[in-house]
């Protein structure tokens, strides 16, 4: 009988046998005792003849035979490393930049439904002085005789010579004909009516009598 050996190729590290050729593990997986096992996810190999598998960095994510990680988009976020996801910002938070690795309280004067990226602020005649809002619901109405922009953290006090009803978002002027000294009024009703009309009435009435009287 005639025996015939066959020749099996020396591998070096990261690289498999494929007949008679010696052929690197491709991106994103690594070789493994003569196989290219693919990377976990959370994990990435980036270049190819691969021996091992890398971890994904806080604040990116990566699926399965990843190459490379990815960022995690804004509203999202990656806390620890090896992540095979991102986390949604929870409500009352928000992420702003991609790649983050914690999502941010909320601030006063504003309110962050989940995944939010950026805040959103309470609606003109609303306010609000807290934090980690998750609605507008939350956001409080101005009380009569004050005022709330557009992202108010507090309530403004009316000012003298208008008025401000309920979850007024601008002080209103007192009508024609009227004025107030005073801050805080909530309704027209409180402008008091100027008093030159009479006073002029009173002055011709008594210049009258004393030109009759003459």
């Amino acid at each position: 009988k005639q025996w015939y050996q066959r020749r099996v190729p020396i591998t070096a590290g990261g690289e498999i046998s494929e007949g008679d050729k010696c052929v690197p593990c491709p991106a994103g997986t690594a070789e493994e005792n003569g196989q290219c096992v693919d990377c976990q996810a959370g994990y990435h190999s980036s270049k190819s003849g691969s021996t091992t598998c890398d971890a994904c960095s806080a604040g990116s994510y990566s699926e399965v035979r990843a190459a490379e990680c990815t960022k995690c988009t804004p509203g999202t976020y990656a806390e620890k490393e090896a992540s095979a996801t991102c986390s949604v910002a929870p409500a009352g938070t928000y992420v702003h930049d991609e790649g983050s690795t914690a999502a941010t309280p909320c601030p006063a004067g504003a309110y962050c439904p989940m995944g939010s990226s950026v805040p959103i602020l309470c609606p003109s005649g609303t306010y609000s002085s807290t934090v980690k809002l998750a609605s507008a619901e939350e956001c409080l109405k101005c009380d009569g005789g004050y005022y709330c922009a557009t992202g108010s953290t507090a309530a403004t006090p009316c000012p003298a010579g208008a008025y401000c009803p309920m979850g007024s978002s601008v002080p209103i002027p007192c009508p024609s004909g009227t004025y107030s000294s005073t801050t805080k009024l909530k309704s027209a009703k409180e402008c008091v009516k100027y008093k030159v009309e009479l006073d002029f009435i009173f002055i011709n009435s008594s210049i009258s009598n004393s030109y009759i009287g003459h």
